[in-house]
């Protein structure tokens, strides 16, 4: 358990690298999630952890603006992203649409 856990942290962890170098270079980039659980251990190739998308958006906003899909190809030279979700779930409703309305954040 607590290899998978580690496996896990450090893939989340060399992907936002991985972001971080393609924002850099691009300026922008969208994210797409599946779903958001309370657990990692529902399905982590195709979900995500709260806590995990919550340190995942912390990063984000830290690197640059998280907008809304519309605003991605308007002008400037600031980094942007824009978070979206695949077949929105029960997880990505009760786990990461409050969130993102608490931060404002669009999706």
């Amino acid at each position: 358990m607590i290899k998978s856990l580690k496996k896990i942290y450090f893939g989340i962890i060399q992907r936002i690298k991985q972001f971080k170098y393609f924002l850099h270079k691009n300026n922008i980039c969208v994210f797409m999630f599946h779903d958001v659980y309370v657990r990692d251990n529902e399905n982590p190739m195709l979900n995500i952890s709260k806590e995990n998308f919550v340190n995942f958006i912390d990063c984000l906003q830290k690197i640059g603006r998280i907008v809304n899909i519309d605003k991605i190809l308007e002008g400037g030279n600031d980094k942007k992203s824009v978070i979206t979700f695949d077949d929105v779930g029960e997880g990505a409703i009760l786990n990461a649409v409050p969130i993102l309305n608490k931060l404002c954040i669009p999706f």
